[in-house]
């Protein structure tokens, strides 16, 4: 029951905190589902009563536990889709998995293998420690002896983590066994952990590594491990930021759950090395031969490969494994021979390499370690020796720095228009933030934050300003270039002594003048802004050079754009006259340097525009030509709208709205037509005025009256024949275009018979006639002539002649 709830506490922990997803991992088999037969061989070394199955990604807690249950079967733990199954029986495994295959649900089936360590115990009167020698390992430690930052997991049997060699550099231990971080110390796991990292305290052993700190992960119970143990040891390490895992320990038999786990601790970045192997056989060795895996392989003090070491297309690298000396429980030393040792030598070079460049890859630690061999055997890569043996001061040697040369000034003078220049190369695949510290530790400005970085040289500048724009005072600064591959962070840096000879700098933003009008509520605003932080004076000078409003006193503002506004008032809280000010603006820095003053006009204007009009005259003749014009002086620009309105006030026609107008004069014109394009009767009208300056003060004003007179030629119209057939009355009809008097005269040939005459209004009229002469005598039969005449106030005439028959005795 312990085991079980440790590991539902590990697989929480993972939830929540890992980068990579059990739907993104996709391992496939090497040997299929199916294939039963070779899986659950009686020949290989399993548990025989455990199973280890995979579900599907999908499938739920509750299904799996009612297919365990149909099956009597009991699940003792649970990580990543894998689930530890416990028979209850002495069943065949075979034929059980056989069985649950057939559920849709299932993904794999597998046996728990059991995972042997592979080393040799042995007394020995080899000189100790012969290997450190053999691998140039004390010339490694002018370069480094291992960082703090770097942990080796050591996935084994249990480690003694009170031993004196490890003290102050345990870190995370964990039972995969038991789920706790309880662990029973073993020789073997405590032997393998010192040659990677015993202290280098001057006494008993040192590790290749002395530096670096040791995750101890037990995964042994008793002689063996399984790899349900070894996939939960495998994930806790990965999840919990080790950066090497080393596995001294295997199995001739695949497994897809170790498969599983090594695929996702390599997915995480981490460096995955193990032993090959102690059978001296040409077979794979697994975890040793997963290609994300370094294969290690064992030579002795000769550099000949041990008797023991297995050989093969999987081995990559050897390292010497005979009479190995190291830790082991009880705070003792002891020799043991084995791949098993062979392995954290190459784990402790890694650690050396990856102390010296924490950015690297896996991939790249690899390729380091097998650039960094010694070539025995056949030219290249062998069987034997893979490409050789480790060697670690060519593998520090060849291990690029995350960092070149910071190149910077370390004393930068701020003039306002320089730069402090730095260029630094920086290792590839990560990602740079260049930041600037005070002397209290504090980041006050960040030149590059999180920028990919594809290797080469990074080269960038600081403005001497902080993040908030402002340029920094006098002292001590650190320039700070971090880089990380999101595992680990490096960074470098350098002091820097700044000062400032830059006096300050006032930038008014308006070019030349603001006004506003107090009377309408309004102020003027005025923007400025300033080069750096400084003390600054903001004061209204009239004319006579008196100061009339103080809108700013030794007032500390930063670096940036900055607003001001002015009511019109002055210090005494009055309404100052109409007038042109002056904004006058100053400023000092901490070291007393002024800034030149500034100065910005301020008109106060209260007053509406000036209308002057100017008539052309107060009579205008209306004939349908002329227009009735009118001269306006502006004495400001102006928005202008103009009417013509009626001696009443009644508008009848807009000349112009919301029209821009110069200072100056202006003309308009009317033609007497009202807004309905029809002529105004005759009457007295006025221009009226509203004119809006820049500020918004207005003026109205109306204009001089005028008057109207019609002067267009009357018209009059009537019919072309009138009949007069009867006794009495005939009424003739006709329009006029205008007032004024209209005469009918009757014609016989050109003798005039008879006039009539009427004074008559706009429109249509009509005269009565009794169809006699101007004797009283009815007109005998015949054609006359009817002339029309209108004649309107001013003398202008006009005529119309018409046809009159009349025919009193036909109609008899």
């Amino acid at each position: 029951m312990k085991k079980i709830m440790g590991l539902f506490f590990f697989v929480l922990l993972f939830i929540f905190s890992s980068n990579v997803s059990a739907e993104e991992m996709k391992v496939e088999s090497k040997i299929s589902k199916f294939n039963t037969k070779e899986l659950f061989n009686a020949k290989k070394d399993f548990n025989a009563k455990e199973l280890v199955i995979k579900f599907k990604e999908n499938v739920s807690e509750k299904k799996r536990w009612e297919i365990l249950l149909a099956a009597r079967l009991k699940e003792d733990s649970y990580i990543k889709g894998f689930s530890l199954i416990k028979t209850t029986s002495d069943e065949d495994l075979k034929l059980l998995a056989d069985t649950l295959l057939k559920k849709k649900e299932i993904e794999f089936i597998e046996p728990n293998y059991k995972i042997k360590a592979s080393y040799t115990p042995k007394d020995s009167n080899y000189s100790k420690q012969w290997y450190l020698k053999k691998i140039t390992t004390e010339k490694a430690w002018n370069t480094t002896k291992g960082s703090s930052a770097i942990t080796v997991a050591v996935l084994d049997a249990g480690v003694q983590t009170g031993h004196s060699e490890f003290k102050g550099r345990i870190t995370n231990p964990y039972n995969a066994v038991t789920g706790g971080n309880s662990l029973t110390a073993s020789s073997h796991g405590t032997h393998v952990a010192g040659i990677i990292a015993a202290a280098n305290n001057n006494k008993g052993t040192v590790g290749l590594a002395p530096n670096v700190k040791i995750m101890p992960i037990d995964i042994f119970d008793g002689e063996f491990a399984d790899t349900y143990d070894e996939a939960t040891g495998l994930i806790y390490a990965a999840d919990k930021g080790a950066n090497i895992i080393n596995m001294s320990f295997g199995s001739e038999y695949y497994a897809y759950a170790e498969a599983y786990a090594i695929q996702y601790a390599a997915s995480k970045g981490v460096v995955l090395i193990a032993a090959a192997g102690n059978d001296a056989s040409l077979e794979n060795y697994y975890p040793a031969g997963y290609d994300s895996v370094i294969s290690v392989a064992a030579t002795d003090e000769n550099d000949r490969s041990s008797d023991y070491s297995n050989y093969g297309s999987s081995i990559d690298i050897s390292a010497p494994g005979d009479d190995i000396y190291s830790t082991v429980p009880n705070n003792k030393y002891g020799y043991m021979s084995g791949t098993s040792m062979a392995t954290p030598i190459v784990s402790g070079t890694a650690a050396l390499v990856l102390s010296k460049n924490p950015l690297l890859s896996a991939t790249d630690v690899k390729n380091i370690l097998i650039k960094s061999t010694k070539d025995l055997g056949a030219n290249g890569w062998d069987y034997l020796f893979g490409y050789g043996r480790i060697d670690a001061e060519k593998a520090v040697k060849n291990t690029p720095a995350p960092f070149g040369t910071l190149s910077v000034n370390t004393t930068y003078k701020i003039k306002g228009n320089n730069k402090l220049n730095f260029s630094v190369p920086i290792y590839k695949g990560t990602k740079v933030t260049v930041r600037i510290e005070n002397s209290q530790k504090k980041t006050i400005r960040t030149i590059i934050s999180n920028k990919n970085w594809n290797g080469g040289k990074l080269s960038s500048s600081w403005d001497g300003k902080d993040n908030k724009n402002n340029f920094v005072a006098d002292g001590k600064y650190t320039l700070i270039v971090k880089a990380t591959n999101g595992k680990e962070t490096v960074y470098q840096t350098k002091d820097i002594k700044a000062s400032q000879e830059i006096k300050p700098i006032v930038t008014i933003s308006e070019s030349s003048s603001i006004s506003f009008s107090p009377a309408l509520k309004r102020k003027g605003t005025a923007s400025f802004s300033l080069n750096k932080g400084s003390k600054v004076d903001a004061k209204i000078i009239d004319g006579n050079g008196q100061t009339v409003k103080t809108l700013l006193s030794q007032k500390s503002l930063a670096t940036g754009k900055h607003t001001l506004t002015w009511d019109g008032k002055s210090n005494s809280n009055k309404l100052v006259k109409d007038g042109t000010y002056q904004l006058v603006l100053s400023a000092v820095d901490v070291n007393k340097r002024k800034a030149d003053p500034k100065k910005l006009k301020m008109i106060v204007d209260t007053k509406g525009p000036i209308v002057k009009e100017k008539l052309a005259s107060t009579i205008f003749k209306l004939d349908g030509q002329k227009q009735q014009t009118a001269t306006i002086e502006w004495t400001e620009q102006a928005e202008a709208s103009v009417f013509i309105k009626t001696e009443k006030g009644t508008t009848v026609k807009k000349l112009t709205t919301s029209k821009v107008v110069k200072a100056g004069k202006t003309l308009f014109y009317w033609n007497g037509q009202t807004d309905k394009n029809t002529i105004v009767s005759e009457g007295k009208y006025y221009y009226y005025y509203e004119a809006k300056d820049k500020v918004g003060n207005i003026t109205k004003k109306k204009g001089g009256l005028f008057t109207i007179q019609n002067w267009q030629k009357p018209i009059i119209t009537t019919n072309s024949t009138f009949y007069y057939k009867t006794n009495g009355n005939l009424s003739i009809p006709f329009t006029a275009s205008k007032e004024g008097n209209a005469i009918v005269d009757v014609y016989n040939s050109s003798t005039l018979v008879k006039s009539l005459q009427k004074q008559v209004e706009k429109g249509e009229q009509s005269i009565s006639w009794d169809g006699k002469d101007k004797n009283g005598k009815i007109l005998n039969d015949g054609t006359y002539q009817l002339k029309f005449t209108l004649v309107d106030k001013y003398k202008q005439t006009i005529t119309k002649t018409a046809q009159l028959i009349v025919g009193l005795t036909l109609s008899q």
